[in-house]
């Protein structure tokens, strides 16, 4: 199924961002991003160093798991000028199309500037209000503490400390589980 900008009210918008379904044409932002080792240290799953044109590779499967059904991943860019600072994902859970996994990285050239907060915030909303999503959670390595903040001010608890393996670092780690359901959500304001 092809993704157009109509399909869901794509692109979002916020303050200072428009969040827009990934694109071959984001692989440069993409793949400039995944080169900084500080970017993507705290992920299971980006390998470092990144393989030369591993963002096109990268964008493919997650079109074709797009279509399928059982990811979505939005590319953010700065309002003003259109700078990539980032992207948000949603991987939908297998056993319970209502819930997905969140994730977003946010290239290190926009760190300290709310950018984090404002992309996952957009995302978040966007999963509940126009995807219908009951239920969402997020894994956070226990070492990233400017993640973990930003979860918790999101409105993300705390559940639990789970021990996952993180492919891309050829080793298990421990992270932070957090859930946020639709009625916690909403109670937010949202």
């Amino acid at each position: 199924m092809p993704i157009t900008e109509a399909e869901f009210g794509y692109p979002l918008r916020s303050a200072r961002l428009f969040l827009q379904p990934i694109a071959l044409d984001d692989a440069g932002d993409v793949q400039a991003s995944c080169l900084d080792w500080e970017s993507v240290r705290y992920t299971s799953s980006i390998p470092y160093p990144y393989p030369e044109n591993g963002a096109q590779k990268f964008i493919t499967e997650a079109l074709a798991k797009w279509d399928q059904g059982t990811y979505r991943l939005l590319a953010a860019r700065k309002q003003d000028d259109a700078t990539y600072v980032g992207q948000f994902g949603l991987t939908f859970a297998e056993d319970d199309p209502g819930r997905a996994e969140i994730s977003y990285i946010v290239t290190r050239s926009v760190w300290g500037q709310g950018f984090g907060g404002e992309l996952a915030r957009a995302g978040i909303d966007h999963a509940f209000r126009d995807l219908g999503l009951t239920s969402l959670y997020a894994r956070v390595f226990l070492a990233n503490e400017p993640s973990n903040r930003l979860i918790r001010r999101l409105g993300m608890r705390f559940e639990k400390v789970v021990r996952i393996h993180a492919p891309a670092r050829a080793c298990d780690v421990d992270v932070n589980w957090y859930e946020l359901d639709r009625a916690d959500w909403k109670e937010g304001g949202r």
